[in-house]
This record gives C-alpha cells, structure tokens and sequence, in this order.
C-alpha cells in the first residue's frame, strides 16, 4: 500500500527536487549500514518455549508504514520504475508488483529459517552466518545509488 500511494505523486516530487531524492538516498544507505553492523554483531539468544505473541495481521500491515527499510525501496521504485501510466495506474501497478514481491520473499526466509535452524545451534554457524548476512545486507547499498 505504501508502495501504491508513493505512485500517486511521490516520483514527482523526487524528479523535480534531486536534492531531496538525495537525501533519501543517504538517509536509506546509513539506515542499511547500521543494521548491518547491528546484525554482524548480534549475539545468539537461548531457544526457549515461549515464542511470545506474533504481530496480528493489522499490526503488521502498520508496521510496514513505518518500517524505514519499506520506505527505502519504496522511494526508490516510485522514482526510478515509473512507466507513465495514470497515476491510479502506477499505484495498482506497484501495489500488485510489491505484494507479489513481497510474498515469495517472505515464503523463502520462512522457510530457510526453519531449515538453517538447526545449523545455527553452533556458535561457529552462528557467527559465520552473521557475517554473511550483515556484508550481504551492506552491499545492497550500492543498489540505492545506481
């Protein structure tokens, strides 16, 4: 939906204005390096019963409006893949394109974790497939200024 509503002016606005465009850019490439320091140096928590209580599906649709990683992408797709449709256009566009997107994503980090689960019992693992992900996550960032 954020995807969606972006379309409905947002590419614009960033055409016109570089320099907030930017800004964006740099805002998105520091929020990336950061969690990918907070990741390579994430410590393993105990497996426990509890599995506390996992966002409802209302709560976790609001958690996309401020999660800044959505934002990221979502400016950038605005800006950068707009076709010239009507603007009602670009958003259903974006909006299917996003949703699709976003489904096989989830679908294979569920199920890599479930799988690399119990790989990851081994402080060795752990810490080699931190790493991994915390370089993997960082060059990314590269993507955000091509």
């Amino acid at each position: 939906m954020l995807a969606a509503g972006s379309a409905l002016g947002l590419s614009t606005l960033l055409l016109t204005l570089p320099a907030l465009k930017l800004l964006f850019q740099i805002g998105a490439a520091l929020w990336i390096l950061w969690l990918s320091w907070q990741t390579a140096l994430a410590g393993r928590t105990e497996r426990t019963q509890d599995h506390g209580c996992p966002f409802t599906f209302r709560q976790a649709v609001l958690f996309q409006a401020v999660n800044p990683k959505v934002w990221a992408i979502t400016l950038a797709a605005s800006a950068g893949f707009g076709i010239g449709l009507a603007p009602h256009q670009e958003a259903l566009r974006l909006f299917v394109v996003f949703a699709g997107i976003n489904l096989g994503v989830c679908l294979f980090w569920t199920t890599l974790g479930h799988l690399l689960s119990d790989f990851l019992r081994y402080e060795n693992v752990w810490r080699a497939f931190m790493t991994l992900m915390a370089a993997l996550m960082a060059s990314t960032v590269i993507l955000i200024f091509a």
